[in-house]
Formats: structure tokens, C-alpha cells, sequence
């Protein structure tokens, strides 16, 4: 491999682009400035492979290019043939102008040999501002202009162009800038080796999938830029080409790269796999700006990465779904932007992500999955979109930085369980007019037509046509001093007011309690770890047989106080 870079860069020389323009005027709205441009524009390049098939000009950045060529002021061809440019004289009102040089890469006639080429550097004069950039065929910066496809005798006016290079002239009011003082320097490219990749191909979609990463081969190198597009030098080590494009990160194939800190993924990526990135701990950095055709992150792709501290989405605007757990347990994840395109975020998703302190959700949301913002503890509030159909279990379980009130929207006709669960500072819940599904009422959150009361905040007041109150339903409700069971109660879940610390008073009311509150499995540890100091029950209730009420979790001693049987420590 190293006979054959030394063979490269041996035949390839840089070529110049000179030129010779005067700009006279004054920058200033209103004003006309003259901008005389003299002579033609020079390439002196070591071979004849790059032809420029149009040269346009953009006359102001808010205007569209117009092709030079149709006013005969190009001749398309060969740099250091038949290529020249003569652009004459015009005036605009603007200090700043674009040249879009349209290049087409071939192949070697003979051999059909082929080189990329990339911008080196650029050097302007001292009164004016220059830049370049290299884009490809959609209009996006790119490193290089890739290699040729077409030999030089095939060149047709529809062959396509292999890239763009766009330069922008600037200069201050008034002033005389000489133009040729400008010069860029183009290379040929190198493409890099990629040894430390391996890759599966797919030969009739001409697509890769990234299956493995070796760290141990880059040798310290902690910033890894994944290729859009690969092929195979005569050695057969995975090059940056454009035989492949790379369009899926496998499954596992960071996982536990812990010396991984940034890591650029290119624009062709459609897909993360399953575990890709999981415990990457010192990933700092996740560029997934260019990747406007991801479709899917898969299950923990990213998770433990506790590192990251920003993941931005907006731009991936075909992602749809994001799988379980794919960023769970990213401890320093401070905020995340979802694109509009997502309608499904799943199980556990940001769960534990406990420096979250803000997310937008997008207004196609259609379902959150079960604790997908379980303890994100340091997320201070939460607007759920409308359009928003269903919210899972656990959904915000513990996170105890929520405050205000949350608002569900009419279009919700599916909640599980405990979706409050253990929010001890949020104030309360609201149910948006025309939700059929769902009511409030005593601070509680109720489903409509089976009475089943959902979650509870403090200050909770269970309202008295209650029928089944589920599993966890006041779990960790500090607020909570006083509650009463109604008579309408038929079913009560595990543990439903456990770990309430502020609860001292328990009014029952409901047969269904009194009666089962020995039974382990009817009632369980309902009150374990709580701080109750007084139960009453209506006295018509009190049978012999339950002279007191589970004394392991209940106080037994017993007086009666009008109504009731008062059981007292």
C-alpha cells in the first residue's frame, strides 16, 4: 500500500485557481458598485482528469446562481485545455459575491486509474475576505471531490457533476481589491485506511453496514469520523470510496469503547443498531446533525453513556421510533431535541437520565413507552403534545424535580399505571375539556369508565365512587396526612400508599378493606413503611372475627368513638 501512495502523489501536482478581478464602488444599499472582471480564470493542474462543465455566478447571497455559460461568457472543458472564462463587466449593490465551479472527475483513458481531490489551502489578499468549500451533488459540504465515474471521451452535457466548488469573495466599502492575489490549492486526496472497521456490503443496493470496530488499532485516537461512502484498495483494506455507501451502524460494535470521546457519523446513516454505543462512558460527543435519513435508533444503542451531555435530533427528520432503553442511564445528558418525525418513544428510553433538565416533544408523538422518563430527577417540566394517544406505566415515575401542573391532552385514551408515581413536588394534573377517557377529581388522576383511580398526588381526596385503586397508586406520597377509603372500593393494588411518610390518619370505609386487610395477598404491605398513627373504621363494619386489622402494618388497639373502631398506637 505504501509503493501505491507514493505512485499518487508523485503523478498529481496542486492546480491554481488565479483571478484577475478589480472591484471598485461603494458597499452600501442603494449605491451601485462596478466590479470589472479581467481575463480568464487559470487551472495549472499535473493532469487533464477534472473538466468543468459550468461556472455559475451568484451576484448576492440572497439571489440564485445563474450559469455563465448560457451567456457565453464560459467554454466548458479541461483545466489547462480548452477550459476559459471571460466574465466581462457587471454592477450590483452588494459586497459579496460566489463563484460555483461545476467539476467533473474522470477516469484515466488508458488505465481508468482515478484520484479524489480535497482543498489544501487558500490564500487572499489583505483588503478582502475569501473562502471555499467543496459540495456535493446535493448541495452539502464534503471533504473532496470524489472519484471519477466516466472516462474523458464519455463527457456528455448530461453526464452529472462529481462536485461543486463554491468561492465567496467579501470586501469593505470602497476599496480596490486585486482578485488575483487569491489563490486555492487543490490536492489530490488520500483517502484514509480503515483498518479498524470492517464492514458488510450489500452488492445490488451498493450499501454497507458497519459491523465491527477494532480500538485497539487507532492507537489512541479517540475521535472517530465513520465514512459515508467505502471501497476496497488492491490490498483489500476498507478505503473512503464511493463504491459503498454506509448506511447502518451494527449491532455491539462500539459497545464498551471507553476511551471513545466524539464520534461523527455520516449523513448517509439510517440506522443505529441494538447495544451499538452501550457504555461508552466517555463519549462526550454524538454528531448526529447530517443525519437527515435516520429511521431508527435500536435498543440501548446508547445507553450508559454517561458522558454525553447534548444529543441534537432536530435534523433527523425521517426518524420515526426510538427503541427501549437507547439512552437510559445517560447520567450527564443535559437536554435532547426530537424531530417532528418521531411518534413513538419506547420503553425506558431516557430512564435515569438524571441531569435532564429539559426535552421537547415533538407534536406527531403518538405513545411514550412504560418509565421511558423514569427518575430523570432533575426535569423540572413536561408539555405532552396533543395528538398524544398513550402514556405508559411508570412513564415519570420519581421524577422528583417536576413541578406546576401537568396537562393531559384530549387526544389520550390510554394511561398505565403510576405515571406520577413518586413525583412528590409536582402540584397536580389536569385533564384537557373533551377527553372522554379521563377525569381529576380530589387531586387524583381517574379513568372514566371502570373507576379506577390511576395516581395520586398529595393532598389526594379519594373521590367516594371509586372502584379499584391500582398497584403503587400513592407510592413515596410524602404530601399525603389523611385518606379515606370509600365504600365503592372493590379492589386495592400492592403497596398503593406505601412509603408515605406524611400519612397518619386512615378512615376505612370499604368493606372490601376491612375484611381482607389480614390477607397477605388482598392487601399485601398497603401501608408498610408508613407513619400512620390512628386507623378508624365505621363501627358497622367491626366483626368478631377481625378484632384487629393485619397488626404487623395496623396499630391494635381498639376503642370506639362514635362511628367508628378507632385502632390507636
Amino acid at each position: 500500500m505504501k509503493s501505491l501512495k507514493v505512485k499518487l502523489v508523485s503523478v498529481v501536482s496542486a492546480f491554481i485557481l488565479a483571478l484577475s478581478l478589480l472591484i471598485v464602488g461603494v458597499w452600501a444599499v442603494g449605491q451601485s458598485q462596478t466590479i470589472t472582471m479581467e481575463g480568464s480564470v487559470n487551472f495549472n493542474v499535473a493532469d487533464k482528469s477534472l473538466y468543468v462543465k459550468d461556472v455559475r455566478m451568484q451576484e448576492s447571497m440572497a439571489s440564485q446562481p445563474y450559469s455563465l455559460k448560457e451567456g457565453g461568457e464560459f467554454i466548458p472543458g479541461f483545466i489547462n485545455t480548452s477550459f476559459s472564462m471571460d466574465l466581462g463587466d457587471f454592477v450590483n449593490n452588494y459586497g459579496s459575491f460566489a463563484l460555483y465551479f461545476d467539476i467533473i472527475n474522470t477516469r484515466e483513458e488508458q488505465t481508468g486509474e482515478t484520484v479524489a481531490y480535497s482543498i489544501e489551502q487558500i490564500t487572499t489578499p489583505s483588503n478582502a475576505t475569501a473562502s471555499v468549500t467543496v459540495l456535493d451533488t446535493n448541495g452539502k459540504g464534503t471533504s473532496k471531490i470524489p472519484e471519477g465515474t466516466v472516462k474523458p471521451s464519455e463527457i456528455t452535457s448530461e453526464t452529472p457533476i462529481s462536485a461543486t466548488i463554491k468561492l465567496i469573495i467579501t470586501s469593505t466599502p470602497s476599496t480596490q481589491v486585486d482578485l488575483s492575489e487569491i489563490t486555492i490549492t487543490i490536492i489530490q486526496f488520500i483517502p484514509e485506511v480503515y483498518d479498524y472497521f470492517d464492514f458488510e456490503v450489500d452488492e445490488q443496493t451498493k450499501t454497507a453496514t458497519l459491523t465491527s470496530f477494532n480500538e485497539s488499532l487507532v492507537e489512541g485516537k479517540t475521535d472517530i469520523v465513520i465514512p459515508a461512502s467505502i471501497s476496497k484498495n488492491i490490498e483489500e483494506q476498507w478505503i473512503e470510496g464511493n463504491a459503498y455507501t454506509v448506511e447502518s451502524i451494527g449491532e455491539f460494535v462500539f459497545q464498551g469503547c471507553t476511551g471513545l470521546t466524539s464520534i461523527t457519523l455520516p449523513s448517509s446513516l439510517t440506522s443505529v443498531g441494538n447495544f451499538a454505543f452501550e457504555g461508552c462512558d466517555s463519549l462526550t460527543n454524538i454528531d448526529l446533525s447530517n443525519c437527515k435519513s435516520l429511521t431508527s435508533i435500536g435498543e440501548r444503542a446508547f445507553s450508559f453513556c454517561r458522558g454525553l451531555t447534548t444529543v441534537e435530533l432536530a435534523q433527523c427528520t425521517d426518524l420515526t421510533s426510538i427503541e427501549p432503553y437507547a439512552f437510559d442511564n445517560c447520567w450527564g445528558l443535559e437536554n435532547i431535541t426530537l424531530p417532528s418525525s418521531v411518534t413513538s418513544i419506547g420503553v425506558g428510553t431516557f430512564s435515569s437520565c438524571t441531569s435532564l433538565t429539559s426535552i421537547t416533544l415533538p407534536e406527531g408523538l403518538a405513545s411514550i413507552g412504560d418509565y421511558a422518563f423514569q427518575a430523570c430527577s432533575s426535569l423540572t417540566s413536561i408539555t405532552l403534545p396533543e395528538g398524544l394517544i398513550s402514556i405508559g406505566d411508570g412513564t415519570f415515575d420519581a421524577c422528583s424535580g417536576l413541578t406546576g401542573t401537568v396537562t393531559i391532552p384530549a387526544s389520550v385514551n390510554e394511561i398505565g399505571a403510576n405515571p406520577f408515581r413518586s413525583c412528590n413536588n409536582l402540584e397536580g394534573i389536569a385533564v384537557e375539556s373533551g377527553n372522554s377517557e379521563y377525569y381529576i377529581e380530589g387531586n387524583c388522576l381517574i379513568e372514566e369508565s371502570t373507576k379506577t383511580l390511576i395516581t395520586g398526588l398529595k393532598n389526594s381526596t379519594i373521590p367516594s365512587d371509586i372502584k379499584i385503586i391500582v398497584d403503587y397508586a400513592f407510592f413515596d406520597c410524602d404530601g399525603l396526612t389523611s385518606i379515606t377509603l370509600p365504600s365503592s372500593l372493590t379492589s386495592i393494588g400492592e403497596s398503593a400508599f406505601r412509603d408515605c411518610d406524611g400519612l397518619k390518619e386512615v378512615i376505612i370505609d370499604s368493606k372490601y378493606v376491612y375484611t381482607n386487610a389480614t390477607s397477605k395477598t388482598a392487601c399485601g404491605d398497603l401501608f408498610s413503611n408508613s407513619s400512620i398513627t390512628t386507623v378508624k373504621v365505621l363501627t358497622r363494619l367491626v366483626q368478631e372475627n377481625h378484632a384487629y386489622i393485619n397488626s404487623t402494618n395496623f396499630p391494635n388497639e381498639i376503642r370506639i368513638e362514635g362511628e367508628y373502631t378507632v385502632y390507636s398506637k
